[in-house]
């Protein structure tokens, strides 16, 4: 199976990323990527698109380890697994070395 992706733009108002979030969703986009670091926080602008989409995967590319403890990190994640159920992808930056989490059908490090 093809799965088609778009990477969104973020901007300083929600408003708008939610709207680029729907748009995508409408549009028939299977997975919607957000950075971390480059716009309004990207964790939990995952969290308020998720209130606003109900089937577009949210994923986070790329998520630098280095600035969120070890704890707060797996919190986090724990947090928006739960608000996005098989709808969350992540990308874990850890000394340039890339690990993938969640439904991202990349055989990786998902121990479920």
């Amino acid at each position: 199976m093809v799965r088609s992706s778009i990477a969104l733009p973020e901007g300083p108002l929600l408003k708008d990323n939610i709207g680029r979030a729907q748009w995508a969703e409408e549009a028939g986009y299977d997975d919607l990527w957000l950075a971390d670091g480059t716009g309004p926080d990207g964790l939990t602008l995952a969290a308020v698109l998720a209130c606003h989409t109900k089937r577009i995967r949210i994923g986070m590319a790329v998520t630098p380890a280095f600035t969120r403890p070890p704890a707060l990190l797996a919190a986090t994640i724990s947090v928006l697994d739960q608000v996005l159920p098989n709808r969350c992808l992540w990308v874990i930056d850890r000394d340039r070395v890339l690990e993938f989490h969640g439904d991202s059908n990349i055989d990786a490090c998902d121990q479920d």
